[in-house]
């Protein structure tokens, strides 16, 4: 059991190895030629943004926040912007955006159904969404109707592909976050998950031991998408801050800082 154990984590850090420097090579940043200039805290722009618990992308326990979180707060300050965290689930993301109480969020999806009231920066990172399973379940699918018979776990809020967000035709139990799915998962509460493979892998190193044999990802993916920073159009001059964002996001690209903060939070 222990050589198993080993054994899967070693396969999930190189599938998540390769995958991410694929990701990384598909996504392409303008080159900026602006100076790089370090400014004291007090001259710093001010931009307020939501946060949420996605790890390893986003959270107030890991090491600068997580991936995500280092890479906009980077990218801010690289343009003489500070950047101030909120956090709250996702449900409530959307509605305080919606009204303009906050500047954006630290990362999302971009979606048909959001573009009217939110805007979105370049791409930074690429999201693999999977399904998981229990390993004594015998699924597995190839179209969405195949996983008729089978209930999904879902986080409240979180837009996954277009196809299975319509389809009503599957039976979908929605929770709070991806550790509640994931824990109903091994509970056998669920059958299936939906989860992006980078959150998977670091829910099974950090708080699923004890059970990571006991679940697995279903091929295909489901999904890949893009990660952007999405901005309140409901905030005066947010087209500016998504402007400045992206300077900043091609600056920390073009002398690799960018590469280095992911390797940092994915491979060590």
């Amino acid at each position: 059991m222990m050589v198993g154990f080993k054994a899967k984590l070693q396969y999930l850090k190189y599938l998540t190895q390769g995958f991410l420097l694929w990701c990384l090579a598909l996504i392409t940043v303008a080159p900026a030629f602006a100076a790089h200039q370090q400014l004291p805290k007090d001259a710093l722009k001010v931009v307020r943004l939501t946060g949420i618990d996605w790890r390893p992308y986003e959270g107030q326990n890991l090491p600068n926040n997580g991936l995500a979180t280092e890479i906009v707060t980077t990218a801010f300050k690289r343009v003489g912007y500070r950047v101030e965290l909120t956090y709250m689930p996702w449900a409530r993301v959307l509605k305080e955006l919606e009204f303009g109480r906050y500047d954006g969020a630290v990362s999302a999806y971009k979606t048909d159904d959001r573009q009217d009231k939110l805007a979105f920066s370049t791409a930074y990172l690429q999201s693999a969404v999977v399904f998981f399973k229990r390993v004594d379940k015998p699924i597995s699918w190839s179209n969405l109707t195949d996983l008729k018979p089978w209930k999904i776990g879902v986080v409240r809020g979180y837009a996954n592909s277009q196809a299975f967000d319509n389809a009503d035709y599957l039976t979908k139990d929605f929770a709070n976050s991806n550790l509640a799915n994931v824990k109903k998962l091994i509970a056998n509460h669920v059958d299936l998950v939906v989860i992006d493979k980078f959150v998977a892998r670091h829910l099974l190193l950090n708080t699923m031991v004890a059970n990571v044999d006991d679940i697995e990802p279903l091929e295909p993916a489901l999904m890949l998408r893009a990660v952007h920073t999405m901005f309140s159009k409901s905030v005066a001059g947010y087209q500016q801050k998504v402007a400045d964002f992206n300077r900043g996001l091609a600056l920390i690209t073009t002398d690799k800082t960018l590469q280095k903060i992911v390797k940092k939070h994915l491979f060590n």
